[in-house]
C-alpha cells in the first residue's frame, strides 16, 4: 500500500520523494534526485474559497498566463476538462505543452484543480515531452486519491507525531489556512533536501 500525505490527504506514490518548495509539496519517482526528476507531481496549499476567487477553469487559465509572462513559452494548450476525484470532488485539467526556456526541452504539463464548498485543491503533473507517458498513470492515480480537507487530517499521525516524523508548516497554520499552527506528518521518505 503507498505511504499517504496527511494533508494535503492524497495517497503519495510508492517510493516517491518529496521536498517542499515555498508552499508547493513536489514529489519525484524513485531512484531519481530532485535535481536531474524529469517527471515530477507538484501539490499546491489549500486555497480557501471566496465571493472573489474566479471557478477553477478560469483560476488555471490567469496561472499559466502569469507562467507565460515569467518566460514560460506554450506551444499548445488543451482544455478545460472535467475531472474527478475518488471522493467525489469535481475539478477541470488543462493540458499543456511548454518551453520553460529557450535552452530546455519542451514539457508536458497537466494543471489539476479540484474544489469543493470551501476550498480547491491544486495539484499538477510536469515532465519533459518524451517522459510524460512514463508517470501519467501515477499521477492521474494519485490526483484521484485526494480527500476532501477535514480539520482533523492536519493533525500529526498518532502513531508517529514526534519531532523526528513532524513536519511544521508555516506561520499560517497548515497550509495557508488561518490558525494555529500545526504539525503535519508525511509518511514519505525525505530526500535530505528538504526546507
Amino acid at each position: 500500500m503507498p505511504p499517504t500525505l496527511n494533508y494535503p490527504d492524497l495517497a503519495a506514490p510508492a517510493g516517491w520523494t518529496y521536498v517542499r518548495q515555498g508552499s508547493l509539496i513536489r514529489l519525484a519517482p524513485p531512484g531519481v534526485s530532485h535535481a536531474s526528476a524529469t517527471t515530477v507531481i507538484l501539490v499546491s496549499p489549500l486555497l480557501p474559497r471566496h465571493e472573489k476567487l474566479p471557478p477553477p477553469a478560469e483560476l488555471i487559465a490567469m496561472a499559466v498566463t502569469v507562467e507565460e509572462k515569467s518566460g514560460l513559452h506554450v506551444s499548445r494548450r488543451l482544455g478545460p476538462f472535467p475531472t474527478k476525484t475518488e471522493t467525489g470532488l469535481a475539478g477541470v485539467y488543462f493540458e499543456i505543452w511548454a518551453f520553460p526556456s529557450p535552452n530546455r526541452p519542451e514539457e508536458h504539463r497537466l494543471y489539476v484543480l479540484f474544489a469543493d464548498e470551501s476550498f480547491y485543491y491544486g495539484i499538477n503533473y510536469v515532465a519533459t515531452t518524451a517522459t510524460f507517458a512514463e508517470q501519467e498513470t501515477v499521477f492521474w492515480a494519485t490526483a484521484r486519491s485526494l480527500q476532501p480537507f477535514r480539520p482533523d487530517s492536519a493533525a500529526p499521525h498518532p502513531a508517529k507525531a514526534d519531532a523526528a516524523t513532524a513536519k511544521t508548516p508555516g506561520p499560517a497554520g497548515g497550509n495557508g489556512v488561518p490558525g494555529p499552527a500545526r504539525s503535519v506528518h508525511l509518511d514519505i521518505p525525505p530526500t535530505g533536501y528538504e526546507e
